[in-house]
């Protein structure tokens, strides 16, 4: 009650003064003691499907610090502002709701934003962080608010490779050149990619040694988790495919399209081959033809001898 009591007098002598003194600058509002609390509640962040090796799934649990910034009309009301997780399991980072609805969208990430109001995005240049994100376009006005996040890279996890029926495969490296960095818009949910790096990366075999499979048979990889921008990539398979007295060395090329938030594991159509057979791998074969017997009529001429 004293507390309140104060308040109010504070607040009726700054109306008085600045009734009596309109040409003095009127001194700063105190925070009023019903003033909201911009608060998020985490819906969840969106599992990836893995357990990671090569870098730390972010999740519930070790989401450390969440930057929030607010946008209101052309300008930012704050950027970057450090969120953190209270004892009532709730994010809180010091900012208050205005008196007015001020139609605030929200943009945030467990790293820090870059961009402009109309593009608040994260740029990346690897892919050792994962980075989560998440866009509130109609918030619930001095409301707690549920902010669910989305992780924003691609994963490569296993990979099953198959030789056709028949033939056997040796030395099979699988290849890509990943892109690991670029920016991310998160109004729009799009990437401008940056450049693959300039070094084949295996998913399965190595530069210096490759994988056997066996006539028809089956290869699956260990789980590669490589992290990558998601989007299109250009798979390359080298090996050396035998049938019989044949045996060459090949190349062959596949285009994959990575979704991002996804381990991506790269399987087969139906259990088909997905090494193709050779076209220049020709079978001896003959067209056998056997020639029908014919008929004739001879007509000899005798001669008559004396015996």
């Amino acid at each position: 009650m004293k507390t309140k009591t104060l308040l109010l007098l504070a607040l009726a002598g700054t109306s008085l003064a600045t009734a009596c003194q309109k040409s003095f600058e009127s001194a700063p509002a105190a925070k009023p003691s019903s003033a909201q609390e911009i608060i998020f509640g985490l819906n969840g962040v969106s599992d990836s499907g893995t357990v990671t090796k090569g870098a730390t799934q972010v999740d519930n649990d070790n989401l450390g610090t969440l930057y929030v910034s607010a946008i209101a009309g052309s300008g930012f009301a704050f950027e970057n502002a450090a969120f953190t997780k209270g004892e009532d399991g709730k994010w809180h980072g010091g900012k208050y709701w205005p008196a007015s609805n001020p139609n605030y969208k929200f943009a945030a990430s467990n790293m820090s934003m870059v961009g402009n109001t109309s593009a608040p995005s994260v740029s990346v240049t690897n892919t050792n962080t994962d980075v989560v994100v998440g866009y509130l376009a109609s918030p619930n006005f001095q409301s707690e608010n549920d902010l669910p996040l989305q992780h924003i890279f691609a994963q490569i996890g296993t990979v099953t490779m198959k030789a056709p029926e028949g033939f056997t495969v040796t030395n099979l490296k699988l290849s890509l050149r990943p892109i690991l960095q670029g920016t991310y818009n998160l109004i729009h949910n799009t990437w401008n990619r940056g450049s693959a790096v300039n070094s084949d990366v295996y998913i399965m075999g190595s530069a210096n040694s490759g994988e056997d499979i066996a006539e028809g048979g089956t290869k699956v990889s260990d789980d590669n988790d490589l992290w990558l921008l998601p989007g299109e990539y250009t798979l390359r398979a080298s090996y050396t495919i035998s049938k019989g007295s044949y045996s060459r060395s090949k190349t062959a090329t596949a285009q994959v399209n990575l979704s991002q938030g996804y381990n991506n594991n790269i399987g087969l159509n139906n259990d088909e081959a997905n090494i193709p057979e050779p076209d220049d791998c020709k079978e001896v074969v003959f067209v056998v033809t056997v020639t029908p017997w014919e008929s004739q009529i001879l007509t000899p001429s005798f001669t008559q001898s004396n015996n």
